[in-house]
């Protein structure tokens, strides 16, 4: 099968390399893959490729020659596919200008567009070349009211289209991410899965969210599913984040409350996949491979059941020498909403190596109990001024360095996640110390039962970190 995207090989990646596509002039890169067979991670990069190519060429479109004659000729058709849009029985000249559109996008996208004239299209799609005197007085009249009420205006000072309003909702999230009222990468998130949403309806020609667009949107999910473009969780989330996308419009009066958004037909089920924790062998591999930061940051996940955020924003006050006390850093902010307040306080005692490793790496004096080389944050998510989103993990790095280290070697290391769930998962093993898994990770208890039976006292808890140090060899 012929590639679209090419592979670039890079020893220091943990995957053998990333993908690359030139596209005017400008360079893709796509590494969030386990390996060049990784046949998933491809598909995934072809679709970050064209949401990418699409940007790109959005931004070469800037100041073409006859930018304005196209702009106003597929604005103009827009404006009519509009008001079809809102009619029970489409009208026959809705596939005229759907093709006209196709035509003129194609022809504009081009580095050097032909002037309109010579694209056998005509600037004014209500013409007398094209429809009847009568059509043309009707059109004229319905282009008219449109504008008057401004619903699908791309002239008013505000734009009150419905990619308008979605705009709004990003731009309140980028507003919210930046004040600190959520992080930056729930801001990332609603970005990415938005825009996709907001791609779908404009490439569908969609100005208006309609129960048939919520089933279309649904059903285009599924295919992509089926087809093995997306995973279940991916199109699960991708669903999730439109209806929230639909219910803010609909409280801010942007669209009616399509019927069948909380139909459960609709809902895409996820198949739950088991996490195989690490074996004694397998983390014997990385005691005895791995600098000593790599092995620090893989203690704390093991000890402490950490995510790489949790470990970058550790704090000095968090740590007494001996345990480390906190709320998990992604589920335990505290608000005057009452947010996080069932998010419980956990001290981990700390095995004689994990301290001792702590104690080595540490910095003094900071507000971070732990920095990179260069005195700076160990997970980094930083907006920029065009609203784009620049991240940096150093813990992810590190662990890359030591996949790609043990690969040379013809050892298989396999990914952080499957190290945070390796603790939890050897807890589960013992008859009494089980129950206590949800609270080794810092979790809210999702039921009445586990409020009551979750939280073990200290001295408990204690023990149960001991033994389960005890099987992993400290």
């Amino acid at each position: 099968m012929k590639k679209e995207l090419t592979w670039v090989a890079d020893e220091k990646r943990k995957s053998g390399g990333r993908w690359r596509k030139k596209h005017r002039g400008e360079t893709f890169w796509f590494s969030d893959i386990e390996g060049k067979s990784d046949r998933a991670g491809y598909k995934r990069a072809i679709e970050a490729f064209k949401i990418w190519r699409a940007k790109i060429d959005l931004q070469k479109q800037q100041n073409k020659p006859h930018q304005d004659d196209y702009n106003e000729a597929i604005g103009l058709r827009k404006d009519m596919l509009a008001w079809l849009a809102t009619e029970q029985d489409p009208d026959p000249i809705r596939v005229r200008l759907l093709a006209e559109v196709k035509t003129l996008e194609a022809e504009f996208a081009k580095p050097k567009p032909r002037p309109l004239t010579e694209t056998g299209i005509i600037l004014d799609p209500i013409h007398r070349s094209v429809m009847s005197m009568e059509d043309v007085m009707a059109w004229l009249e319905r282009l008219d009211s449109l504008r008057q009420h401004q619903r699908w205006t791309r002239n008013s000072a505000t734009d009150n289209t419905l990619d308008g309003h979605i705009g709004d909702f990003l731009a309140m999230q980028l507003t919210r991410a930046r004040s600190g009222q959520i992080k930056v990468t729930t801001y990332k998130g609603y970005k990415e899965r938005t825009g996709y949403f907001r791609r779908w309806l404009q490439d569908n020609s969609r100005t208006e969210i309609t129960a048939k667009a919520v089933t279309a949107y649904n059903n285009h999910l599924l295919m992509l599913i089926g087809k093995g473009d997306i995973t279940e969780q991916h199109g699960a989330s991708l669903f999730s984040q439109a209806r929230s996308v639909i219910r803010w419009l609909w409280r801010h009066g942007a669209c009616e409350l399509p019927n069948n958004l909380d139909d459960s037909l609709l809902t895409i089920q996820v198949t739950l996949k088991e996490i195989a924790p690490f074996t004694n062998d397998e983390l014997q591999v990385i005691w005895t491979n791995a600098s000593e930061r790599t092995k620090l940051y893989a203690l704390l996940m093991l000890n402490c059941g950490m995510l790489p955020t949790d470990i970058a924003e550790l704090r000095a006050s968090e740590y007494d020498g001996q345990k480390i006390t906190r709320r998990r850093t992604k589920t335990g902010k505290r608000t005057t909403s009452g947010r996080g307040k069932n998010v419980p306080v956990v001290s981990w005692k700390l095995w004689d190596e994990t301290r001792r490793l702590l104690d080595k790496h540490r910095t003094h004096g900071e507000e971070f109990l732990l920095h990179n080389e260069d005195g700076g944050k160990l997970v980094r998510n930083v907006i920029k001024d065009d609203g784009e989103v620049s991240s940096v993990d150093n813990i992810d790095c590190a662990w890359d360095r030591l996949v790609v280290k043990m690969k040379k070697k013809g050892v298989i290391v396999r990914p952080l996640a499957n190290l945070r769930k390796t603790g939890p998962s050897k807890l589960e093993e013992h008859s009494d110390f089980g129950r206590y898994a949800q609270f080794f990770l810092g979790q809210a208890p999702d039921s009445m039962t586990e409020s009551r039976y979750a939280k073990p006292s200290q001295d408990v808890f204690d023990r149960a970190l001991t033994w389960l140090g005890q099987q992993f060899g400290f």
